[in-house]
């Protein structure tokens, strides 16, 4: 791609900025990647309202789903090294993973990482979910243990059913298989490789000074900061990733380049199996298919991977569009999950994509 021009910049500042005022967004970071190198790197708006506390690139905020992409990565890695093997049954590596339903037992790592599982979700909607949830240091494990009276929504293998909870259990095999905590593998294996100082997943590791408050709405219709944060360990491995957008360029760069250069996290087989579609999904373009931990489609003829993410509170986007060597991340402290009358990062992404491709004019 050639590089970004002031005229895109331009257009893009414009499209962040008039989509937080139609939709009320305290703050926003975006940043693009082009070439190997992060281009340009912009915060908008405040961490909280009433505050007059810029974002700047160095914000964290949580991304949600987008952590989905590390265990995928991390798991990947252990395959590689003969430590994991994708077929194999879940109860390979966890043998006390037990289900009421009886198929259970054909359930396999690659199907957990496909979102085939079958296994149901995290009812991470309902009130009082995060008042009191299980962060200690067995929290993955006694996921797994926990669901011996729980049954399946369909046959292993069968069909696309997105589940958090399956990548809960993939967190768990990470553990066991490598010998350290969930959070602990992805920092040495994945963080620290890639000089990502200000990037966590768990709550106790946070800096709250430095982050960028989850505002939710109101029971009045206004936006208000989430009085509970939206943190349980159970969902680590699918939902907590905290990074800010200098950060998590380091982790798209490095993934862009697919398994080449000093920093490679795998090697480029593992791409071909992530990045290549497997299933149709219900979400809107260009993320209608899914790989392996990885949402895969096209926008304007260009192939786009990377993954989305909603929680109480934050609305993320990285996509990589990885032929043309270029990233769009944009990061938020504001969404309404449940109703989805506002999701900023989703909004905000397809007109960017328009301007950086140059398939809108600059307004």
């Amino acid at each position: 791609m050639p590089a970004i021009t002031q005229e895109q910049i331009d257009a893009i500042d414009a499209v962040v900025e008039g989509m937080m005022t139609d939709l009320g967004v305290p703050g926003t970071a975006l940043g693009v990647v082009q070439n190997g190198e992060l281009v340009y790197a912009k915060g908008y708006g405040v961490t909280e309202i009433d505050t007059d506390n810029p974002v700047t690139p160095q914000t964290i905020f949580s991304t949600a789903s987008v952590a989905k992409t590390l265990t995928a990565s991390a798991i990947m890695q252990l395959a590689e090294q003969g430590k994991v093997d994708l077929d194999a049954p879940l109860t390979t590596y966890l043998p006390y993973f037990e289900m009421a339903d009886e198929r259970y037992t054909e359930i396999t790592v690659r199907h957990l990482l496909e979102h085939r599982s079958g296994m149901p979700d995290f009812d991470w909607l309902a009130p009082g979910y995060y008042d009191n949830p299980d962060n200690s240091d067995s929290a993955l494990e006694e996921l797994v243990r926990s669901l011996k009276t729980t049954e399946l929504l369909s046959e292993p293998g069968e069909s696309f059913s997105y589940t958090t909870m399956g990548f809960g259990l993939l967190g768990h095999v990470i553990e066991v298989v490598s010998g350290q905590s969930f959070e602990n593998y992805i920092h040495d294996h994945i963080f620290a490789p890639l000089d990502m100082e200000s990037t966590h997943q768990r709550l106790t590791d946070l800096d709250f000074t430095q982050m960028a408050s989850p505002h939710i709405p109101g029971t009045d219709g206004s936006w208000i900061v989430n009085p509970v944060f939206p943190y349980a360990r159970e969902e680590g491995p699918g939902s907590h990733f905290y990074t800010s957008v200098q950060d998590i360029a380091k982790y798209a760069i490095a993934h862009l380049r697919q398994g080449t250069g000093d920093d490679a996290l795998l090697s480029p087989e593992s791409y071909g199996q992530m990045w290549t579609k497997v299933s149709d999904t219900p979400f809107p373009p260009p993320d209608t298919g899914y790989g392996m931990g990885w949402m895969i489609g096209e926008y304007g003829g260009h192939r786009v991977v990377g993954h989305a993410g909603i929680d109480l509170g934050y609305n993320a986007f990285m996509s990589l569009l990885p032929d043309d060597d270029m990233a769009l991340i944009i990061l938020a402290n504001q969404s309404d999950a449940e109703n989805l009358t506002s999701l900023p990062a989703f909004f905000m992404r397809d007109p960017i994509l328009d301007i950086l491709l140059g398939t809108t004019a600059a307004p």
